[in-house]
């Protein structure tokens, strides 16, 4: 087993909660797209595909300035991790979530996960979204510049950060 380098794993950390979501997701999907192929299917047995299928769904259905802003909240939930629902933080969409009979809030869902679930669910969305990523999206030198770092890191320390992040 090879050791993780954790400073520079840390400092990879602490600069991609500093993008902007949007960059953040543009990288996130960048980085599935040259995993994809490395990591074996086998690697998520064990996890709950009917937990994770019906979340890709719902954000599918969503347009794209509201999933960028639900994948952002997911990414920001980590950080604030509670056993109370997680409303939208929209207001008009949160009075519509406590309608009974609605669907479960998709950060709900995403809190519900556990840590293996979570990185199974960004490696599935990536996998949807990677070929729908531009190749002309022009990311801010700070962001190239994590993704290239990101890119020169082995498959282990690729892992551990993904699963930091999610």
């Amino acid at each position: 087993m090879t050791s993780i380098n954790t400073s520079n794993l840390d400092q990879a950390i602490v600069e991609f909660q500093s993008l902007p979501v949007e960059e953040k997701l543009a990288v996130l999907g960048f980085l599935f797209k040259d995993v994809s192929g490395s990591i074996p299917e086998s690697s998520f047995n064990g996890v709950n595909s009917n937990e994770i299928t019906p979340l890709i769904e719902q954000i599918q259905a969503q347009r794209s300035d509201e999933q960028i802003q639900t994948l952002g909240d997911f990414l920001s939930s980590q950080n604030s991790q509670g056993d109370g629902v997680a409303l939208d933080p929209h207001p008009s969409k949160a009075l519509l979530e406590l309608i009974p009979g609605n669907t479960q809030p998709a950060l709900t869902r995403y809190k519900a996960l556990d840590q293996s679930s979570r990185l199974a669910f960004w490696y599935q969305l990536g996998q949807q979204f990677s070929n729908s990523i531009p190749s002309d999206v022009s990311l801010s030198p700070k962001a190239s510049e994590l993704l290239t770092s990101l890119r020169s890191l082995g498959a282990e320390q690729q892992a551990a950060f993904l699963s930091q992040i999610a």
